[in-house]
């Protein structure tokens, strides 16, 4: 059985041999992802690089996450590079600095003493140090120690419940995300999204670089959870970021807010990739934990798209082991038979849904070996994977940028494939290839979706129950 939701790898350190990288691949690796909250902007484009040329050496091409920092806020260069916090102690955080006296906090964002109220918390190194303000003076915020601990140079910084003064897409993620467009990204991932405003101003900046990279919205705040359905609707796909929303909210919210988000997204059509320590004990070692294993297989029963390793293979010690541990987890989550089932979209349906509903339904009643779908923008392709079909997807684009944004979505098997003049060529063409392939046999039935005319973006208005072998008389 063809695996249905994707895998995506965090690229690194670990990753960065060809070798290392193209196992990864032939593990099953689908999509990629760049971090711009580590590396330069040079190591982006050697990643970039070496991914494009390792997966065309191995006859694929891999969507690329360009993954932006967002505002991200860090504590500075510690007195002696730690600083032990006791329960109840005061201590000071000072903003923007980048170093401070010996038992204070130097803290990167200068905004913070005018971000936060008393009663507000600062919390650190993913919430294992938790802050409370007593009072601000000028760029000093006094804190009482509710929870304590070690604090090193670098760690994170969250700040619950803050109104935030700096925008959602910092002056370096602008930068970041020319060098996005610049090395072929094929996916661009908004960080710490509060509103649909942040996706808008994101686009126009793509714009200003002559881009318009689909996007994926990270739902890590508060505001964001909110806001979901205008969220959705603003960008291309949605991103749960488990790790600082469970910083940002009580963890026990997590799994619950998880199902909802991946179901709302589901319903909207869109792709849902859910991330944030999938595998993280593989970071070490060459087998997960059962929870893991746990958490991996529900996310699929959930209905995510794509499943995100991070750490795992950027930094771990078993990159190709935890894709290939991931891909075993998938196939046996999804062999169950209990795979979210999507309902009927609420509203009247568009000619290309209605199209790919009924392309859907006849697939199962004929017991089709695929769905075909040739599509120009990608988008007939996404509307077939919206039904969540038991019927594998073929997608066939004459856009090999497509053919890899494709890559991100459920279900959907994109091929690139030229350009032809008639119905009749594309389905001669068609024959070939199954059949070249070995996806088929002579007389398998598929279900094919496409549109008239041929080649025209937004057309699709066909569907064809077709059987293998019958069109190869057929040429241009």
């Amino acid at each position: 059985m063809a695996r249905r939701a994707k895998i995506a790898a965090t690229l690194g350190p670990a990753c960065d041999s060809r070798k290392v990288l193209g196992e990864m691949i032939e593990s099953g690796m689908d999509i990629a992802r760049l971090n711009f909250s580590h590396g330069t902007p040079d190591d982006h484009r050697k990643r970039a690089s070496r991914l494009r040329t390792v997966s065309r050496k191995l006859g694929t091409d891999l969507a690329l996450v360009a993954d932006l920092q967002g505002p991200r806020f860090r504590v500075g260069t510690l007195n002696g590079g730690s600083l032990e916090l006791v329960d109840g102690e005061r201590v000071e955080v000072l903003a923007g600095r980048k170093r401070a006296p010996a038992g204070s906090i130097p803290v990167s964002y200068a905004a913070l003493s005018s971000d936060v109220r008393p009663k507000d918390r600062i919390l650190i190194d993913d919430g294992k140090i938790d802050l409370r303000v007593i009072s601000v003076k000028g760029d000093v915020v006094r804190c009482e120690v509710a929870r304590g601990g070690t604090i090193s140079d670098n760690k994170g910084i969250n700040l619950p419940g803050c109104q935030l003064s700096v925008p959602t897409l910092t002056r370096k993620d602008r930068h970041d995300l020319r060098t996005a467009v610049e090395i072929g990204a094929d996916w661009l991932a908004i960080s710490f999204v509060r509103s649909a405003d942040d996706l808008r101003t994101a686009r126009k900046q793509l714009q200003r670089v002559g881009s318009d990279l689909p996007l994926l919205a990270k739902i890590e705040r508060p505001e964001a959870v909110d806001q979901l359905g205008d969220i959705l609707e603003a960008s291309d796909g949605i991103l749960v970021a488990r790790g600082d929303l469970g910083v940002e909210l009580p963890p026990e919210r997590v799994p619950i807010l998880q199902k909802q988000i991946i179901e709302r997204a589901n319903a909207a059509g869109k792709p849902v990739m859910t991330a944030t320590q999938m595998l993280e004990s593989m970071r070490h070692s060459p087998r997960p934990t059962r929870a893991e294993a746990s958490d991996v297989a529900n996310a699929v029963l959930d209905g995510s798209s794509s499943l995100l390793l991070t750490a795992e293979t950027a930094a771990g010690d078993f990159p190709t082991d935890a894709v290939t541990m991931m891909d075993s987890i998938i196939l046996q989550a999804e062999g169950t038979g209990r795979m979210h089932v999507a309902g009927r979209p609420s509203g009247d349906l568009s000619v290309a849904l209605t199209v790919a509903r009924a392309g859907c339904r006849a697939a199962y009643d004929v017991r089709a070996s695929h769905i075909v779908v040739f599509t120009q923008s990608g988008f007939s392709a996404m509307q077939a994977a919206r039904f969540r079909p038991s019927t594998p997807i073929l997608a066939f684009s004459p856009s090999r940028k497509v053919c890899r944004q494709l890559r991100v979505h459920w279900g959907i098997e994109p091929r690139k494939l030229p350009n032809l003049r008639s119905i009749e060529a594309l389905m001669a063409a068609l024959d070939d290839v199954l059949l070249e392939q070995e996806w088929v046999q002579p007389g398998d039935i598929v279900v094919v979706l496409s549109g008239s005319p041929i080649g025209v973006t937004g057309t699709t208005n066909l569907m064809k129950v077709h059987r293998v072998g019958t069109a190869l008389g057929n040429r241009r």
